[in-house]
């Protein structure tokens, strides 16, 4: 199930590269489901954590993309029930690595998300 769901993510670039934006809502929908359920049903609170970063990415990238200020919402949330869950790693005494490829991938998002925000800001505004 994981595996699908982050097959799913490469199908959302080949939706915004291919310009065929009625599959982006029920794509990011069904990699939702995917990325949040499997890694529960495995128990595996690493696959979560990445699984849940890289969904962020795809999402709110996407989202500024497309123009779907929605999109670009449920891609902030999902980048802070990832925080959410590198707090309770570090709580809980988890993996320091883990933690650590975390921020370091939130600091990429966050990168991507400004730069690519501030090229489109026009196209944001109307």
């Amino acid at each position: 199930m994981f595996s699908l769901g982050i097959l799913l993510l490469f199908g959302v670039g080949y939706i915004i590269v291919s310009r065929k934006p009625s599959w982006l809502t029920s794509t990011l929908t069904s990699a939702h489901i995917l990325l949040y359920v499997a890694p529960i049903l495995m128990l595996n609170g690493s696959f979560f954590i990445l699984g849940i970063l890289s969904l962020s990415a795809v999402t709110w990238l996407s989202g500024i993309v497309e123009n779907r200020k929605m999109v670009r919402i449920m891609g902030a949330l999902n980048l802070v029930v990832a925080w959410i869950g590198l707090a309770i790693e570090a709580i809980y005494g988890g993996s320091t690595d883990l933690v650590f490829l975390g921020l370091v991938a939130s600091a990429l998002v966050l990168f991507a998300v400004t730069a690519l925000s501030q090229s489109r800001m026009k196209a944001m505004m109307a």
